[in-house]
């Protein structure tokens, strides 16, 4: 994991885990449950749902600093940019994350780049050149 202070320049305490999303998040989110529903898909609709309430802000944002690093050291990095490690849920619909360290007290903080219900042109790799790349590269 890399290791930055949190952009809202508060340092949160150490066994804290602080959660952010990319500007951008709200509306994957909504683009997703729109391509999901409109293809009469509600279970996919309902994997989107979870994997953003259930799994990023219940499941993970839920650990404490130290259980999370544990388990991010476990996860397999899916892409990596500059210093910033990338996962990703497995299959679609899917999830992109990162997470950093506080130098200043070991907090950590997640911060969600995107959600999509399929990847574009039906390709992971399209989806992180144009969706999840520029994305790291502002955070």
């Amino acid at each position: 994991m890399t290791r930055a202070d949190d952009a809202t320049g508060q340092a949160p305490s150490g066994d804290m885990v602080a959660i952010r999303y990319v500007e951008e998040f709200l509306s994957d989110y909504t683009t997703a449950i729109r391509q999901a529903r409109s293809a009469g898909d509600e279970a996919g609709a309902s994997r989107i749902m979870d994997l953003w309430v259930e799994y990023f802000d219940g499941v993970l944002h839920g650990l404490d600093a130290q259980s999370l690093i544990d388990y991010l050291e476990k996860r397999r990095v899916w892409r990596s940019y500059s210093d910033w490690p990338i996962y990703k849920t497995a299959d679609v619909p899917c999830l992109a994350f990162t997470a950093s360290v506080d130098d200043r007290d070991g907090a950590v903080i997640l911060i969600a780049l995107g959600l999509c219900y399929r990847y574009p042109a039906g390709n992971a790799e399209t989806w992180w050149q144009e969706v999840v790349l520029p994305r790291i590269r502002n955070v």
